[in-house]
């Protein structure tokens, strides 16, 4: 860990919620959170629903977020290819709200060469979306099969979130050796291992590396883990502060490449 500061902080991995188990939740969580953690903006992927109708209020609330703190939310459309053609329109229904400020499209944990994964991609090199696909070394989210699709969709901007990680080191090593092969495909970090990701700043240079911790607003899961909510941001921010990267990669891995990816200002 150091104390080094960075010109920008962005969390390229987070979920907004309006509500779970019962409970109404609020973006000003997350803000606070990231106000503790010293992180400048998110990249909110939202949260999906069971049913389509809490898909489209889950991408609701994300873009009332983002319009309630500008520059501090970035949000994502999830997108769920269960939903099929009804999940295209949504992808179309959000465009046509706020074109200019959705970024990207999510999918969760979902199987990477479902049928309607296509379509979406095709979305989203027509309307120039970032796709971030959730990663591990199962069958459902593994490293190759994301690479495999984002190879068919060469301009498509594909993001592997958690490089392949939470699960297992080897899968994090195949993510490398992944976005080696296709300059399309980005990783991110969370839950991944130290090594793997300075491995990749090595292999690949620091320009398609990002922060990310999965955070979110709920105070469930992962969160619910750690005695203070910011300290769900800060240690993986810690697992890239720690790595001893020249000043440069390190800015550009804890913001300066996600800012550059979604059109977020640099304070001078």
């Amino acid at each position: 860990m150091t104390d080094r500061k960075n010109p920008i902080v962005i969390d390229a991995h987070t979920h907004l919620s309006s509500g779970r188990g019962g409970v109404k939740l609020t973006a000003k969580t997350m803000i606070e959170k990231m106000d503790e953690a010293g992180v400048d903006t998110i990249i909110s992927m939202g949260s999906g629903g069971q049913y389509l109708e809490q898909l489209q209020k889950s991408n609701d609330f994300n873009l009332q977020s983002a319009k309630d703190y500008p520059g501090r939310i970035v949000p994502f459309i999830y997108f769920d290819p269960r939903y099929e053609e009804d999940g295209l329109d949504e992808i179309e229904r959000c465009m046509g709200m706020a074109g200019d400020t959705f970024k990207g499209i999510k999918i969760g944990h979902k199987f990477a060469v479902a049928r309607y994964m296509y379509p979406m991609m095709e979305k989203a090199e027509e309307y120039g979306l970032v796709v971030g696909i959730h990663s591990d070394h199962s069958v459902r989210g593994h490293p190759y099969i994301i690479a495999d699709l984002a190879n068919s969709f060469p301009k498509v901007t594909t993001v592997i979130l958690h490089m392949g990680g939470r699960t297992a080191a080897a899968a994090e090593m195949l993510s490398i050796k992944m976005a080696e092969k296709n300059a399309n495909v980005w990783l991110e970090t969370c839950f991944s291992n130290p090594y793997p990701v300075k491995k990749a700043v090595e292999i690949l240079g620091p320009d398609r590396i990002m922060l990310g911790s999965d955070s979110s607003n709920s105070g469930f899961g992962y969160g619910s883990g750690y005695e203070r909510q910011a300290y769900e941001m800060m240690i993986h921010m810690h697992t890239i502060q720690c790595l001893d990267l020249p000043q440069e990669a390190e800015d550009k891995l804890m913001g300066l490449n996600a800012a550059k990816l979604y059109g977020v200002k640099v304070k001078a």
